[in-house]
Order: C-alpha cells, then sequence, then structure tokens
C-alpha cells in the first residue's frame, strides 16, 4: 500500500508543474496540500495515541476523552487562523493538519484499544514486555493501512473544503480567483468544473480508501 501513496505523491508533483486551471487548482489541493497536510496530521495522531498507550490503560482511557475534545478545538483554532495575515496556503495547510491530527487520533486510539485485549498481546504484557516495545512491533504494523486510509480520506476532504473557504474569501489562495469571477457570473462554467472535478477526485480517493479497508 506504500506504493499507493507514492504513485499520488508523484501525481501532486505533476499537478504543480501543470499551467493554472479550474481543475489544477483541485488536483493541487487534493494531491499537494492535501496529501502533505493528511500525511503530517496521521503521524501527529499516531505519536499521540502511541505516547498514551505507552503510559498505561489509565492514560488510554483519558486520552479517547480527550479526542473528542480536539476534534472540536481545532475547528476554533481554524476559525483563529483565518483572521491572520498568513499566506492562504500556509494557513489552510496549519488548519487542515491540526485537524487531520485529531480526526485520526481518534481512529487510530479506537484499533488501539480493539487491539489492546487481544490474548497475545495481554500475554505479552504479563511476560514483561514494555508496553512502548508492544506498540512498535505488534500495533505500528497493524495500524498502518489504517494511517494510509486515513491519509487517502484527508486528500479527499481537502479540495471540497477550500472550495467552499473560497466563497467567503478565506480559502488556500489557490481558488480564490475563480471564486471572485464566477460570482458575477464570468466564470460559471470555471466554477462549476471545478467543483465537478472536485467531486469526482473526493469520489475516487474515498473509493480507494475503501479498497484499502477491504485489503487490510
Amino acid at each position: 500500500m506504500k506504493w499507493v501513496l507514492l504513485a499520488l505523491g508523484l501525481l501532486a508533483v505533476v499537478a504543480w508543474g501543470l499551467p493554472s486551471g479550474p481543475l489544477v487548482a483541485v488536483l493541487r489541493l487534493g494531491l499537494g496540500l492535501g496529501l502533505v497536510a493528511a500525511l503530517v496530521g496521521v503521524g501527529l495522531g499516531g505519536l499521540l495515541v502511541g505516547v498514551a498507550f505507552a503510559f498505561g490503560r489509565a492514560s488510554v482511557r483519558w486520552f479517547a476523552r480527550g479526542t473528542e475534545v480536539l476534534l472540536s478545538v481545532p475547528w476554533l483554532i481554524f476559525l483563529g487562523l483565518l483572521g491572520q495575515g498568513w499566506r492562504g496556503e500556509l494557513r489552510f495547510f496549519t488548519a487542515y493538519t491540526l485537524i487531520w491530527a485529531a480526526r485520526s487520533s481518534a481512529v487510530l486510539l479506537e484499533d488501539v484499544r480493539a487491539l489492546e485485549v487481544e490474548p497475545f498481546l495481554e500475554g505479552a504484557q504479563a511476560l514483561g514486555a514494555r508496553r512502548i516495545t508492544i506498540f512498535l512491533r505488534h500495533m505500528g504494523p497493524w495500524l498502518v493501512p489504517v494511517a494510509i486510509r486515513l491519509v487517502v480520506e484527508g486528500m479527499a476532504a481537502a479540495a471540497p473544503l477550500d472550495l467552499l473557504l473560497s466563497l467567503a474569501g478565506v480559502g488556500s489562495g489557490l481558488q480564490d480567483g475563480l471564486v471572485q469571477a464566477a460570482a458575477p457570473g464570468q466564470a460559471r462554467g470555471d466554477w462549476a468544473l471545478a467543483c465537478g472535478g472536485a467531486a469526482v477526485l473526493a469520489a475516487a480517493l474515498l473509493a480507494l480508501a475503501e479498497r484499502l479497508r477491504a485489503t487490510r
């Protein structure tokens, strides 16, 4: 499955080299910003889950409750970032990474808690194996397919979300010109093309994510 991400990364490089246009902007968001932000977010989420697991079951329980809060807090951070004078792409990337880190933590933690009760892991702990060792050697490989699926889902959501934010002029900046031109009716065709392209890209990536889920 690592080849899936490699192929998507190569497509992202190609997309950044294409001439500007509505479909190209969608590809740059989904395969470019979305891919990198989702990768960083999933990495942060996995790190947080690993630390929580290493500190014991009580820590895992508290972290599970904390992720429920984190899933709302990044949206507040997102709104705060929108009011700052950062460059659009950086603002979008930072906020989206935080959101996806919270989302990834919740999903990965659910899998960790389900796997923790497996007899062979309970036996390893009874024999004195350190929890961090168990996480790295046993849970890590188990979570890799889930992490890859989360990355793909993050890519799928990036372009549609940015289109919505661009309507308020606070998106990544890649589609602001398109939105401003479409408002008085000058680029309705391009706007429809961008929306359709974002929908098709999201559907294709979500279908890929479901296929990855089935082949786990």
